[in-house]
């Protein structure tokens, strides 16, 4: 079960450049893998060949052991996909759009496709040419696409880019509710930081070549030097325990702890029992970050 991308290559001619070398790793269900890499490494590449929309040189990608380059259609129907630029076409309007999609899937019940539109924010605008949206809602409209077979498997690509505030932690919320219900996402983004907070793997690739893939436990074991903490009207009393961690900086919402090496642990029971309302406790250093660095420039 899964998808597993099986010594996939790829160059692109004429000048022959290799987009792909040997790329091996797997998707499982109900995991969020990250794929990170500079620009140019193949992450785009290696999404475009993992939902048939590009193919491989040689090796094979299988969707729950169907292959996708024999078997299109029943591995296809499994699969989502969130492209880095809208590919929709931009005289299209939004919902004459999405029923078109929804004909060509097999058939979507209006219901659902009113409930997308609901939940993406794009109601208001189901009469709208493509080319009048934004940026943000073309993203909210491939999504809204994507969701329209409630697929098994979703590949999103820099699905972040272009997002306001708000829509990122929409994004990031429907993220870790379709792993809750047992999907499998690959996405591929430069955000680390963001990445690192959801992320159950984290696959780093490297002109086409496949590095590492990271675990959580990779992450945890990286000292942590930011910690962000959420309390609500955190008092004097509050900031001057949180100082024992490290530098405290008072931020709406609470205050953000910086120091070389923060016991995140301590933090908790700390503040716990000194009877101070707990709302959140966040890493928010630069582990992956730096974890890539040196991944990269070794391999460099």
């Amino acid at each position: 079960m899964g998808v597993e991308f099986e010594s996939v290559s790829k160059r692109f001619w004429p000048n022959r450049t290799r987009a792909l070398r040997d790329l091996s790793f797997s998707l499982e269900p109900g995991e969020v893998l990250g794929l990170v890499g500079r620009n140019g490494a193949g992450k785009t590449t290696a999404i475009r060949i993992g939902v048939g929309v590009a193919l491989p040189d040689s090796g094979v990608v299988r969707v729950d052991g169907h292959p996708l380059d024999r078997e299109k259609v029943a591995a296809s129907r499994l699969l989502g996909w969130v492209p880095e630029e809208s590919v929709h076409d931009p005289s299209a309007r939004v919902e004459p759009l999405l029923r078109y999609y929804a004909k060509l899937a097999g058939g979507v019940l209006p219901a659902r496709l009113d409930e997308l539109l609901a939940v993406w924010g794009l109601a208001k605008y189901r009469r709208r040419r493509v080319r009048s949206l934004s940026l943000g809602m073309r993203r909210r409209l491939s999504i809204i696409t994507s969701e329209l077979t409630n697929p098994r498997y979703l590949l999103l690509d820099e699905v972040f880019n272009g997002l306001d505030p708000e829509a990122v932690v929409a994004v990031r919320d429907w993220v870790r509710a379709r792993r809750g219900a047992g999907c499998g996402l690959l996405l591929s983004s430069h955000n680390l930081r963001e990445l690192a907070t959801f992320a159950d793997r984290v696959a780093v690739v490297h002109e086409g070549r496949l590095l590492r893939i990271l675990d959580r436990a990779d992450l945890l074991e990286r000292p942590c030097r930011v910690v962000r903490v959420r309390i609500p009207n955190l008092d004097a009393g509050g900031a001057e325990l949180l100082a024992r961690f490290g530098a405290v900086e008072l931020v709406p919402g609470g205050a953000v702890v910086r120091g070389e090496s923060i016991d995140v642990p301590s933090i908790a029971v700390a503040i716990v029992q000194a009877g101070i309302p707990l709302h959140g406790l966040t890493r928010e250093d630069d582990g992956l970050e730096q974890l890539f660095l040196e991944l990269v420039r070794g391999a460099s």
